[in-house]
C-alpha cells in the first residue's frame, strides 16, 4: 500500500529497493532457520557456473524444472526467482 501512495519516481525507486532488501533479509532469515517455504525476490545474477547462479548474492540452483525465458540470462540481468531452499542452502526455482 505504502508503494501506491509514493508518486515521485525516485522516491518510488527508493521504496521498491527498501521492500527487496527487507525481502532478502527474510530470505536470510528461512536459510539460517532452515525452513523450506517457497518465496519471490527479485536481484541481478552475478555469478553463473553451469547450473548454480549467484542472484542478490544467493545461491540459485538450476534444475531441469526450473522455467527460464527464452533469451539465455546471462550475468548482469535483473530475474525474478522463485523458489524454495534445498538443504546446502541453494534455492531450487520452482516457477
Amino acid at each position: 500500500m505504502r508503494l501506491l501512495l509514493v508518486f515521485n519516481p525516485e522516491g518510488r525507486e527508493e521504496l521498491e529497493d527498501e521492500f527487496e532488501q527487507e525481502r532478502l533479509h527474510e530470505i536470510d532469515e528461512l536459510l539460517v532457520e532452515g525452513r523450506h517455504e517457497t518465496i519471490t525476490f527479485a536481484g541481478l545474477v552475478t555469478k553463473q557456473n553451469g547450473d548454480q547462479w549467484v542472484v542478490a548474492g544467493i545461491s540459485v540452483q538450476i534444475t531441469p524444472d526450473s522455467k527460464l525465458p527464452a533469451d539465455p540470462v546471462t550475468a548482469g540481468a535483473l530475474i525474478m526467482v522463485e523458489g524454495t531452499p534445498t538443504p546446502r542452502d541453494l534455492w531450487k526455482p520452482t516457477g
